[in-house]
Parts: C-alpha cells; sequence; structure tokens
C-alpha cells in the first residue's frame, strides 16, 4: 500500500491518538464559566431595561401635561379628573409600564399635579424611581427621589 494510499483512509493521522473531543469536565467548566458571565451581566441588563422603561412615565407625562395646558386654554382652570381630558379611568402609560394619577391641585386655577407609578407587581415597580410627578412648571424631583430619575 502506498502511503498516500494510508493517509487517505485516516483523516485524523496528524491528532494524537488519546485525543478524542471535549471531555465532560472540559464541557462542565464551559458551562459554569458561562453561567458566571450570565449572572453578572444579567442585572446590569435589567437596569438598563428599568431605566429605558421611565421614558414611558416621562413621556406620558409630557402629553399629559399638554392635555391640560389645552384644558386650561377652553376652559380657564386645570382639571383634577382623567375623564375630563379624554383619559379613561385608571389611565395607563403609552406602553402601559405605569399608571398615571391627577390628583387635586391646591387650586384648580393656578395648577396641576400629575404623577406616574409603576404598575404594582411588575417588573418596573422594582425600579429604584418609584414615582414621576409634573405639575404646571413641568418636572417636580422630590428630595427623596434618587438623582438621575428624570433625565
Amino acid at each position: 500500500m502506498s502511503p498516500a494510499t494510508k493517509e487517505h483512509r485516516q483523516p485524523h493521522a496528524l491528532l494524537p491518538a488519546c485525543w478524542h473531543g471535549f471531555t465532560l469536565i472540559e464541557m462542565l467548566m464551559v458551562l459554569a464559566l458561562i453561567a458566571i458571565l450570565a449572572s453578572l451581566a444579567y442585572p446590569s441588563y435589567q437596569r438598563s431595561v428599568r431605566k429605558a422603561h421611565r421614558l414611558d412615565a416621562q413621556t406620558s407625562l409630557q402629553i399629559l401635561a399638554l392635555t391640560e395646558q389645552r384644558f386650561y386654554g377652553h376652559h380657564g382652570r386645570y382639571s383634577n379628573k382623567l375623564p375630563e381630558l379624554g383619559y379613561p379611568d385608571p389611565a395607563f402609560s403609552h406602553d402601559g409600564y405605569y399608571q398615571l394619577l391627577l390628583a387635586p391641585a391646591i387650586a384648580p386655577e393656578t395648577g396641576f399635579l400629575a404623577s406616574a407609578k409603576p404598575v404594582p407587581n411588575s417588573d418596573q415597580a422594582k425600579d429604584i424611581c418609584q414615582e414621576f410627578i409634573y405639575n404646571a412648571e413641568g418636572p417636580v424631583n422630590r428630595p427623596s427621589s434618587p438623582q438621575g430619575c428624570w433625565y
């Protein structure tokens, strides 16, 4: 038999005879490494998603404020009832992550107080920013709110 024929019959002739693939231990180590990396990355991913969902509350409150300004232009006062503004009661943000609330202001002629709170028992309820407040002058930062909630 010629050497060329012998090489043709043994395609793995260049590999050592004892090497046949990955061992179970090697595979388990790779899976453990992937699991560790995933466990480190997932909380950061969740924080980023919750932060992105805050825009839903901010945008919905800004639209509600514009609706209040339009109502004020027609009626000479601000509304303290969502149905007067064309919203259902209860009202939710555009993507449904927050519930919109409209509280009576001290005087309806001078302002309004709108807020957005995460829907209870949702993933967004675990966010560090629990309430967004908007009045006739714009966003309201409460002293108890963490920095960076609005923007």
